[in-house]
């Protein structure tokens, strides 16, 4: 887990060297997040699964995909016949689904990569994709074009974590909360960490992350913590020593 120079709308971190041109051993899994509010329209996810769609043709690279739904979603749309016919046609098609009851995203996080992890192997890396972002529009489908760099650093580079950003102006309200808020508390708590956590994202709550197995297998026999849980998992790492 080292530092690696920003790009322009998704920087994902990792290392700044070039790839040691070492042949692909693993597979990566992606997991897909379903929104818990299903949104008023598919522009984005009919977007999203796009790239699911690829991944999941792409047999060699990338395992079957996985898709993590919270019941109360699934039943918070009963009755609802565009909804069903896009878990059928669209989710069920290209990724397994997960139908879990969870407390919150964090649980659907450890449900998703959990039940990836004990699919895996010890060269594998698993991929986190958020399903609620804006992934129709012109910044989204940028980001989409970038995602697979994650894992990509992970494997390539052999990196036990690797963060994902999405470029935003200082007055961006989740900027707001990371500065103010988590480095804020972070510094307060673990100086010498959050000092270093820093070198590595301005996003120790982002979404977007791909981890190694040997890393996630660490991770998941830790308790894990609602809404804060990339950043626990930054503090593991260094604690750790990972890269």
């Amino acid at each position: 887990m080292k530092k690696i120079a920003p790009a322009t709308k998704a920087a994902a971190r990792g290392v700044s060297q070039q790839p040691t041109g070492t042949g692909q051993t693993g597979k990566i899994h992606p997991v897909v997040i379903y929104p818990f509010k299903q949104p008023g329209h598919y522009s984005d996810l009919e977007e999203l699964y796009q790239l699911i769609a690829r991944l999941d043709a792409d047999k060699h690279t990338y395992a079957r995909p996985i898709t993590v739904v919270d019941r109360k979603t699934h039943y918070a749309m009963e009755g609802n016949k565009a909804f069903f016919d896009f878990r059928k046609n669209t989710i069920a098609r290209h990724s397994d689904i997960l139908d879990a009851w969870c407390v919150d995203t964090c649980q659907m996080w450890c449900s998703g990569l959990g039940t990836a992890f004990e699919q895996g192997g010890p060269d594998d890396v698993y991929w986190l994709i958020p399903g609620d972002f804006n992934y129709g529009t012109a910044v989204g489908k940028e980001v989409l074009s970038r995602l697979h760099d994650l894992p990509e650093i992970c494997e390539e580079l052999q990196q036990d974590i690797c963060i994902g950003e999405i470029a935003t102006d200082h007055s961006n309200s989740k900027q707001l909360i990371d500065t103010y808020g988590t480095f804020a508390l972070l510094y307060n708590w673990f100086p010498s960490e959050a000092r270093e956590i820093r070198q590595y994202t301005e996003r120790p709550r982002s979404e977007f992350f791909a981890v190694r197995h040997s890393f996630l297998q660490e991770v998941l026999r830790q308790r894990w913590y609602a809404y804060e849980q990339t950043m626990v998992m930054l503090l593991q790492a260094v604690f750790s020593n990972r890269r």
